[in-house]
């Protein structure tokens, strides 16, 4: 079980980009056109004032919504898996406790994400 969760997310991740790559190029165009008049909506750590911060929830509900842009962010844990956290410390966002990337992804999936 252990092996297959880090696949699940990966699979995941990727049906996200799947799903979005369907814009991506417009998207794209539109940010990178100096004269373009579109406005493009960007999530910081995606809707987390719905679901907890960098959660896939988050993700998904931004992408639901229609929000363009979504920012997160990666880290990597000390046996090399990515996984998504926004601050330096697990401290505000999980029961965990500390810096992330010092702990083993199996470490890392006994704590949980607290939402406020």
């Amino acid at each position: 079980m252990n092996n297959r969760f880090p696949c699940l997310v990966f699979l995941l991740l990727c049906s996200f980009v799947a799903f979005g790559q369907r814009n991506v190029d417009a998207i794209r165009r539109t940010f990178l056109d100096p004269s373009s008049s579109t406005v493009l909506v960007a999530s910081h750590r995606a809707t987390h004032n719905v679901y907890p911060e960098n959660s896939l929830k988050a993700i998904q509900e931004s992408i639901r919504i229609g929000v363009d842009i979504v920012e997160i962010d990666v880290k990597v844990s000390a046996d090399g898996v990515p996984f998504l956290m926004h601050d330096r410390t697990m401290d505000r966002t999980t029961t965990g406790k500390g810096d992330p990337e010092d702990f083993t992804w199996a470490e890392l999936q006994q704590f949980f994400i607290v939402d406020k």
